[in-house]
């Protein structure tokens, strides 16, 4: 087929759960920082070329904070990443129940 000029990355909180597994595998942990690092250069592949890149994640963060020290790691990379993407995104659009809000940029469909 024709290339679209659109990559959809699905999705970000898959990802920081790899990289969480990967890093429990080799008997270490990722921290805030690493996940800061490692979304820094997602995004700069993501800017080196023409195409528009869509990021999908998870707000993992809106409900209880979880009991176990795992879940909450999960909680606070998700956090940092999507914070990361978010301030180098053009566009940010937060969907509940398939309805889109524009949290940064402009809806398409206003004028």
């Amino acid at each position: 087929g024709a290339d679209t000029g659109v990559v959809l990355v699905d999705c970000l909180t898959l990802w920081i759960n790899n990289l969480m597994y990967e890093a429990e595998r080799g008997g270490g942990t990722i921290s805030e920082e690493d996940i800061v690092l490692k979304s820094q250069k997602v995004l700069q592949a993501a800017r080196s070329g023409t195409r528009t890149v869509i990021f999908v994640t998870n707000e993992v963060g809106m409900g209880i904070v979880p009991e176990y020290p795992g879940s909450r790691l999960f909680r606070d990379l998700a956090g940092r990443c999507n914070q990361v993407f978010s301030r180098e995104a053009d566009a940010v659009v937060f969907m509940v129940s398939g309805i889109p809000m524009w949290i940064k940029g402009e809806s398409p469909g206003k004028k």
